[in-house]
């Protein structure tokens, strides 16, 4: 590698900092991540009342506080798959390959190397983050989303530290380990800070969105010691990668000579290694095939929640799907919520007169046509006294209860999945049908194109150098 111009001004070339084009591409990925924030909190608004509430429940709200905290997550998903493409170049990788023998030998000081690759990736985090954050901000506005200042600095400290957490991760682990192996201690280190920060209430700060207008608070109590403990390790790997990349060049540097990789020559001790059994046409092949196989179990499970999707559309003349004596539902109501949640997938079991039925079972019947899902409250002779579990705001007690006869009783209930549910409701969206089947389709069928032009995207937004 020649280098024409100093070697912090060719990290930033490396890191798209540097130059018309690299900065008109480094906006574009900012572009892109604000964008794929906003769709992805459109869908999580969609699929709110359903079991994904639990996981999603402070990003399914349309505000600027969940804009926001999206983005927030989506930039260092962004970070860290960036950070494993661009791993040999970026990182301090280079050291352990006995990649800058040239440089040194051209005048260029190992620590200046190590400080300029260290102060080059730093900054590109800042800014891709910075101008994602500020894009963001912008459609959260021409949304009319409310803006809180004070939200919005506390929101912007938290993601930056983030994402600069996530790059000097990698930074530290890359001065002793390959890709795959500090890839695993930073999905480690990703754990047990999540979990470190749920237990020392900072999750709850962050995620609260009156709390998180008072940043002092995450300098308070058990809260600040998780805080500035995190703060005072990042300094310290930052130093820590600065004197161990430096050491460990010293103690590998020699003239590199190009028939080692002919002999397949170890270049640190000098003895001839065997040979490699890694192959990048298998592998390629391999993920071929595991591709292949996800795309196809995508695109089975969507074929099944359209087809559902379409009959349920189609029912029959009482108003139902029955499949094998089996009567599948989409709840749609949130007055069962203890055995039944709002947008649950249902199964019934189509029963006759002589089925044995008890206080506390979950029933469906049909009262002008309307199916009704209710539970047994008791039984007397022939009559079925029925009510909800959980009654609306406004509603009293009592106001739901009904008797039905016990020849009207169609079904009794068996099963019930959140995950079907929201799956058959995702389906149901364009986004979703395009995402199931549309494109795992496409995929198959022209994988060798659609490789090309990933391939292609992925140099254009920086995952891989040119």
């Amino acid at each position: 590698m020649i280098y024409n111009y100093n070697c912090y001004k060719q990290e930033l070339i490396r890191t798209n900092l540097e130059g018309k084009i690299n900065k008109r591409k480094l906006l574009i990925i900012c572009i892109f991540i604000s964008l794929f924030t906003v769709v992805i909190q459109d869908h999580f608004v969609f699929m709110e009342e359903t079991v994904m509430h639990k996981f999603i429940l402070h990003l399914s709200h349309r505000s600027f506080f969940s804009l926001i905290s999206l983005y927030n997550i989506i930039c260092s998903v962004y970070f860290i798959f960036f950070m494993c493409q661009r791993y040999g170049e970026l990182t301090y990788y280079e050291t352990r390959k006995n990649r800058w023998y040239t440089m040194m030998k051209n005048g260029y000081k190992i620590f200046d190397l190590s400080l300029s690759k260290m102060i080059a990736i730093l900054l590109f985090t800042i800014v891709v983050y910075s101008l994602g954050f500020v894009i963001t901000t912008l459609i959260a506005v021409f949304l009319k989303f409310s803006l809180v200042l004070n939200m919005a600095s506390s929101l912007y400290l938290m993601g930056l530290m983030m994402s600069l957490s996530i790059v000097i991760m990698f930074m530290f682990f890359s001065t002793m380990f390959s890709r795959g192996v500090t890839f695993f201690f930073v999905a480690l280190s990703i754990c047990v800070t999540l979990y470190l920060s749920e237990k020392s209430g900072f999750t709850y700060i962050v995620e609260n969105n009156l709390l998180i207008k008072d940043i002092s608070l995450l300098f308070e109590g058990k809260v600040a010691i998780f805080t500035i403990t995190v703060l005072i390790l990042m300094i310290v790997a930052i130093i820590l990668s600065l004197v161990i990349s430096t050491i460990k060049f010293k103690k590998f540097q020699f003239e590199y000579n190009m028939s080692n990789d002919m002999l397949n020559v170890d270049y640190r001790t000098g003895k001839v290694k065997r040979k490699s059994l890694y192959n990048p046409k298998k592998v390629k092949k391999f993920i071929k095939i595991l591709l292949s196989v996800f795309l196809l179990v995508v695109l089975v499970l969507g074929v099944f929640a359209n087809l559902f999707i379409v009959m349920n559309g189609q029912k029959n003349a009482d108003g139902e799907i029955d499949i094998l004596g089996y009567v599948p539902y989409i709840f749609k109501s949130s007055t069962m919520n203890g055995v039944i949640e709002k947008n649950d997938f249902v199964v019934f079991k189509n029963i006759d007169t002589n089925s044995e039925l008890k206080a506390g079972d979950v029933i469906l019947y049909y009262e002008n046509r309307i199916p009704m899902i209710k539970q047994i409250t008791k039984i007397l002779g022939d009559e079925v006294y029925v009510d909800v579990i959980s009654y609306p705001e406004g509603n009293q007690i009592g106001d739901f209860a009904s008797i039905v006869s016990r020849n009207d009783v169609s079904a009794e209930f068996v099963a019930t999945s959140g995950w079907i549910g929201a799956w058959i409701l995702f389906n149901s969206s364009l986004f979703g049908k395009l995402t199931t089947m549309v494109f795992p389709l496409f995929m198959i069928a022209f994988y060798d194109k659609f490789s090309y032009l990933w391939h292609k995207f992925k140099r254009f937004i920086g995952f891989e150098e040119k």
